[in-house]
């Protein structure tokens, strides 16, 4: 229910440039959410969204970690919040944060209008006491109000959620900046926080919803009540002057509520026994993985991953783990430096942005091929790469033309990349791209036989290693004899 309610602080904050778009999608980070995901407010899995997808916002490792201890030294506030948190993950919450960024506009005429029904029914009041034609100025205020009332339904069916979790939030704000309020550091705030005396004016817009035990005859008789005093437009006009004015105030009340939602959801991701808090160093050659494992891969099995030199070269058979290999290595660099944790029994990662070139596809719609989309995506991180050194991984480079170009390309352009000072991961099926490469660490993945059977044992080897299994798997998955047989012959008569 909430898939797309979760982006809305991201999207009114910030928006991912297409690179950087393109390595969130490499790295499965959508799925990762989904999977990793512990937060129990709509507010926390709001913020923790964002700061999962936008570059720019990063906490320190250390203040994570002094954060998390901080709020884990008073176990019964912490309790005590958590317990408001769970309670404000229900739709209307997703909607909360739309107020901070909202507008509010009323026209100015509106506001003058809405001084003359008061006149009229005072004017109105007179005539009926003195049984005169000037009563008729009160049906003439009831009618401007019918107007106001229409248009203030209108209004407030744009922020009705907003609104109506508006009340919560600020109860639980109260007590995360009462007076044992928790002294983080991965967010500082600069403003004192202020009692906002909203919530009567709350009430008035009615947004409990209909109480039960409310029968049709009240509700009428509230509404002709509402209308003929014109109470909801001035409830909402007075809201929505508050909000703005303490705009800058409730932001940073709701990012404090979300962080901290967040730090109780990363505490208890960190007690697993599969995860673990990397050493981030600032040496570009230690980069070390113990038992590593992809999040979204059932019973994945644990590598380990130690290079003796900084650019690493994998080959492997088709379907032997490669890829998936590949994607663990990028996405615990990525996530131990946002979130310090690592899927792994230890780590030690360089402090570095991800740059990933591993699912690429063709632009149908704008005449780009997939080898020229392969050439934008290399054009874009070597861009990337010469402003700041990163971990470059890269899954089977220059797929899209002949195989002749694929290796000349590949191999000026892994070149390339490393000599900009970056870390350089790659995996290629080709013998001669690995002859080729010098100065590279080289791995491999392969398929084993056992008991007559072929399988894969998804263990990466260090060494120099070209697995042949496609025309082996063909046989195993039942293709006719024939066409195994043919193809076995002109491989030969290839590499002859």
């Amino acid at each position: 229910m909430h898939t797309n309610n979760h982006q809305k602080y991201l999207h009114h904050t910030s928006e991912p440039d297409a690179f950087h778009q393109q390595t969130y999608n490499d790295l499965n980070l959508e799925e990762v959410y989904e999977q990793i995901d512990e937060t129990q407010s709509a507010y926390g899995k709001q913020f923790f969204y964002k700061y999962l997808f936008d570059d720019s916002f990063t906490i320190s490792n250390k203040n994570i970690k002094d954060d998390i201890d901080e709020i884990n030294i008073s176990t019964k506030q912490k309790k005590r919040i958590q317990k408001h948190l769970t309670k404000a993950n229900q739709f209307k919450d997703y909607f909360l944060v739309d107020l901070f960024f909202d507008s509010f506009s009323i026209h100015k005429y509106l506001k003058w209008l809405s001084a003359l029904p008061p006149i009229l029914y005072l004017i109105g009041t007179i005539g009926i006491i003195l049984q005169n034609p000037l009563l008729i100025a009160s049906i003439i205020a009831f009618c401007i109000n019918i107007y106001f009332y229409a248009w203030s339904k209108r209004q407030i069916l744009y922020s009705i959620y907003g609104l109506s979790a508006l009340k919560r939030f600020l109860n639980i704000s109260k007590l995360v900046n009462g007076k044992e309020s928790f002294k983080l550091k991965g967010i500082s705030f600069n403003l004192t926080l202020k009692p906002i005396r909203i919530k009567a004016y709350l009430s008035v817009l009615n947004l409990q919803f209909g109480k039960d035990g409310l029968d049709i005859i009240v509700s009428t008789i509230t509404e002709l009540f509402k209308c003929a005093f014109n109470l909801e437009f001035f409830a909402y006009w007075i809201c929505s002057r508050k909000i703005l004015k303490h705009k800058k105030q409730l932001l940073q009340a709701y990012e404090k509520v979300a962080y901290i939602d967040m730090l109780i959801a990363l505490d208890k991701l960190k007690q697993s026994p599969h995860v673990c808090s990397p050493t981030i160093t600032a040496d570009f050659n230690q980069l070390q993985i113990v038992d590593g494992w992809h999040p979204l891969v059932n019973h994945c099995v644990p590598n380990n991953f130690s290079p003796k030199q900084k650019n690493t070269l994998i080959t492997g058979a088709n379907m032997s783990g490669k890829s998936i290999f590949i994607k663990q290595i990028a996405l615990n660099v990525y996530l131990g430096q946002k979130i310090d944790i690592c899927f792994a029994q230890i780590a030690i990662i360089p402090q570095c942005p991800v740059y990933t070139y591993l699912t690429i596809s063709d632009d149908i719609l704008n005449g780009k091929s997939y080898y020229y989309r392969e050439l934008e995506r290399v054009k874009e991180i070597l861009f990337h790469a010469q402003a700041s050194n990163g971990l470059v991984v890269i899954d089977e480079i220059f797929k899209g033309t002949n195989r002749n170009e694929q290796i000349a390309m590949g191999y000026s352009v892994l070149n390339g990349i490393s000599e900009t000072g970056s870390i350089v991961i790659a995996s290629t099926h080709d013998i001669n791209l690995l002859n080729m490469l010098n100065g590279f660490n080289n791995y491999f993945f392969e398929m084993v036989k056992t008991n007559e059977e072929y399988v894969f044992n998804y263990q990466i080897q260090e060494g120099k290693n070209m697995p042949i299994n496609a025309i082996t798997l063909a046989k195993h998955i039942g293709l006719p004899n024939s066409i195994v047989e043919n193809a076995e012959r002109a491989f030969k008569e290839i590499n002859n």
